[in-house]
This record gives C-alpha cells, sequence and structure tokens, in this order.
C-alpha cells in the first residue's frame, strides 16, 4: 500500500476505542469475535477461514439486505498490535478489488485509535464503493467494533445462519418436546424441561450423561419478543428473585432474523467478570453450543417433513 495513500482514490476512517491496543488487535483478529462485530449495521459474518499471517487469507461471507455476499483477504504485513495490510476481493478470488489497511496505535494506556483505509485502483471504483455505502459501513463497523471491544474479556457468542425458516428456530427454543431434542450435545439427553414463557418465567433443565452424570440448570426469562429474541438467565429464580447460580453466572441473549428462506441466528453469553467467561470457554462453550445448533438444525428439517 502506498504511504500515504492516494487522497483521490483512498478512503480513511479513524475512531479513538476506549480500550487497550492489545485487546483491541485480539477482537480484530480473533475468528471468534469478528461475527459479533464485523460489518455495517444489520450485517453478520460467516468465518470460513482466518490465517492472519503475512500471505495467508481470511475468507467470509457477509450476509445482509437479504443477500450474501463473498469476500477474501490476503494479509501482506501483519505486525502485531499495531497493522495489518491486505488485499481485498469478492466473488473472484483472483481479483483484488482494493487494498486496504488497519493501524492502531496507544492513545495513551487505556485507548487506542484505529485508522481503516481502503484505496482503490481507480476514483471511479472509489466513487462506486462510496455509492454502495462503503463509507457508512466502515463508521458503523468500527461502532460496532468498540461495542465488541467493551465487552470481549466477558462475553462469548456465535452468529449462524441455519437453512430452516425463523418459526421452526423459535418452536425449538419454545417447546419443551422440541427443545429436548436438541439443546444439549449427544450422546447427552435432556430429560426435563420447564418453561414458563414470561418475563420472570422459569426456565429449567435437566441434562443426563450415558455415565450417570447430571447437569441441572434453572433460571428466568428476562426478555421474550415473540417470534425474534429471546433473553434468560441463571441468576435469579422466578419471580426476579436473585441466586447464586450453581454454575458459572451468565446471561444469555438469543435473537433470530430471517434470511433467504433461513435464519439468522445470534447468540450471545454475558458473564460477570472475564474469569468467569474464560471459565465458559474452557468447559467448551463453542463446541457446545455450535454442535446443539447443528442438532436443532436436524431435528427442525424433519418437523418440515
Amino acid at each position: 500500500m502506498m504511504n500515504p495513500p492516494p487522497a483521490d482514490r483512498s478512503m480513511v476512517i479513524t475512531r479513538t476505542l476506549n480500550a487497550p491496543r492489545l485487546l483491541v488487535w485480539k477482537v480484530l483478529t480473533d475468528p471468534k469475535h469478528i461475527p459479533l462485530f464485523w460489518g455495517p449495521n444489520g450485517f453478520s459474518t460467516t468465518v470460513h477461514q482466518m490465517d492472519v499471517r503475512p500471505g495467508g487469507t481470511w475468507r467470509y461471507t457477509m450476509h445482509g439486505w437479504g443477500q450474501d455476499f463473498e469476500n477474501w483477504i490476503r494479509y501482506r504485513t501483519v505486525q502485531e498490535p499495531a497493522l495489518l495490510e491486505y488485499e481485498h476481493g469478492g466473488d473472484d478470488p483472483d481479483h483484488c478489488l482494493f487494498d486496504a489497511s488497519i493501524r492502531l496505535e496507544e492513545v495513551g494506556s487505556d485507548k487506542t485509535k484505529v485508522t481503516l483505509t481502503m484505496v482503490c485502483p481507480t476514483v471511479e471504483s472509489l466513487e462506486e464503493k462510496r455509492k454502495f455505502g462503503a463509507e457508512a459501513g466502515g463508521h458503523q463497523t468500527l461502532e460496532r467494533l468498540e461495542r465488541q471491544v467493551l465487552v470481549a474479556d466477558r462475553d462469548l457468542g456465535i452468529t449462524r445462519i441455519l437453512d430452516v425458516p425463523r418459526h421452526l428456530v423459535w418452536k425449538a427454543w419454545t417447546s419443551p418436546e422440541h427443545l429436548k431434542q436438541w439443546w444439549c450435545p449427544r450422546p447427552w439427553q435432556t430429560k426435563e424441561v420447564r418453561m414458563d414463557l414470561r418475563p420472570g418465567g422459569e426456565f429449567y433443565t435437566r441434562m443426563e450423561g450415558p455415565d450417570g452424570g447430571a447437569s441441572d440448570n434453572p433460571g428466568i426469562y428476562l426478555l421474550i419478543e415473540e417470534g425474534r429474541r429471546l433473553v434468560f438467565t441463571n441468576t435469579m429464580a422466578p419471580g426476579f428473585r436473585p441466586v447464586t447460580p450453581g454454575f458459572i453466572a451468565f446471561t444469555a441473549d438469543i435473537t433470530f432474523e430471517d434470511h433467504l428462506g433461513g435464519t439468522r441466528y445470534t447468540a450471545r453469553a454475558m458473564h460477570l467478570t472475564p474469569e468467569g467467561a474464560a471459565s465458559h470457554a474452557e468447559m467448551g462453550f463453542y463446541d457446545g453450543w455450535s454442535t446443539a445448533v447443528d442438532q436443532l438444525v436436524e431435528a427442525a428439517k424433519s418437523w418440515e417433513a
């Protein structure tokens, strides 16, 4: 990338985040964080591959406006925790649409200036990017990055595009008999479910393993938006009475959005402390919740038949 980049072919977006540079770098280069912030408002991202090193490739699909957009990034420069320089392409794996960089600069001990630069091959192609909303999208991405950075050490999450309609995914979450079919990774089974679908109402599951192990998971619903969102927590008992959970304390926020006949599904587990999030991750949050979603899709397809 030219330094400085040519002004007539460049777009530069900056934002100062209230977070240390190392944490911002971690969020920008960890595929587990990317789906929770990358892209403009209303978009989500599926990461297929992310190899953050010179010559490495990041392949992802952005979902938005009722469409899927294929993207690839090929890193040229990786200077942790200060600089990423890369080529950016779309559907054609051999055609670079523009060059770009993300620069992180320390501003005091706990602030980071993020500079996102895009350099297009022609003035006309830059103008096309602006018309497409690239500048507004860049600002929105950095806004979303800031929100993610602020909770990155306390939140875990997954986002997926499921090829079953939203009403069936909602049914999977809100019917005890349907929840039992997918809620915990096999060979464990969900033996008991109690649901009182209202804020303050009970949400209880009991899981049992093939070796005789068992896991009780009491909690309550905090928010219910029919067909679109569920929020529940294990830090309260029915009626909003505070309790000390036997498992790691967390609140889950699950959202369901229509996407190309399927569902854009996001699950975020919010923890009180970084230690709680780390423990939940070590216990298998990502594998467990992802496997359960795979089982949800398998079960929901049988309901369609």
